[in-house]
């Protein structure tokens, strides 16, 4: 696997748009074309390319500072993905945690279950038509990573996090020919509920919307 992903690294540096073309052609996307959803292999591609731990390491006893694409204060990278997949071929719908060390989506709360049916309308406003998305991927924070270091200015912190992986994401799913939609509210409730963890140990603080974008 590790050989298959330096290959896809290597043919990444040659192939891809340049940064210019993509921070020129990025724009939000709001309309979808269903008939044709984004791929499980897109949607994985679009996850190594973002917010896959590259490594880590410690500095001190209990500490663990990691490695990602996008940047993070002290190296915490306290942010953690949920793709809540309504439309993507060849992936079962629901709501899945990317498991960014072992680059695996793991299952986390059924598609029928009324949380993730929250999620998935909390997109009405964001939409053409009030639609629902092909995949929400919710940032969940796990604020005691970042606590620790930044303290009073935590919260700050994780949202200028927040702020730098939207921005990653939007610009790889623009090389990739993905539409994206960064959302300015979501279902905090929903989230806790369908993660099934104490929104004081994590909680949403972030979501986009992705898919095939419709023909202009």
């Amino acid at each position: 696997r590790r050989q298959r992903q330096m290959c896809i690294r290597d043919s990444l540096r040659t192939q891809d748009p340049t940064l210019t073309a993509v921070i020129e052609d990025r724009i939000s996307v709001r309309a979808f074309d269903d008939a044709n959803p984004i791929t499980l292999e897109q949607l994985s591609e679009l996850l190594y390319r973002t917010a896959r731990t590259r490594g880590a390491r410690s500095e001190s006893e209990g500490e663990e500072l990691l490695s990602r694409p996008y940047p993070s204060g002290g190296s915490v990278y306290e942010l953690e993905l949920y793709p809540v997949v309504r439309n993507v071929a060849e992936l079962a719908p629901g709501m899945y945690h990317y498991d960014s060390f072992e680059h695996v989506l793991r299952p986390v709360a059924d598609a029928g279950s009324t949380a993730v049916k929250q999620l998935l309308k909390s997109t009405s406003a964001t939409l053409e038509g009030g639609a629902e998305p092909q995949v929400l991927l919710v940032m969940g924070a796990r604020a005691g990573r970042v606590m620790w270091t930044y303290e009073q200015v935590a919260y700050s912190a994780i949202l200028k996090h927040v702020g730098v992986l939207m921005q990653t994401i939007y610009l790889a799913a623009t090389a990739m020919g993905l539409g994206a939609c960064a959302q300015g509210f979501g279902d905090t409730a929903a989230f806790t509920a369908a993660a099934a963890v104490p929104e004081l140990q994590e909680c949403s603080v972030g979501s986009m919307v992705l898919g095939t974008p419709a023909a202009s």
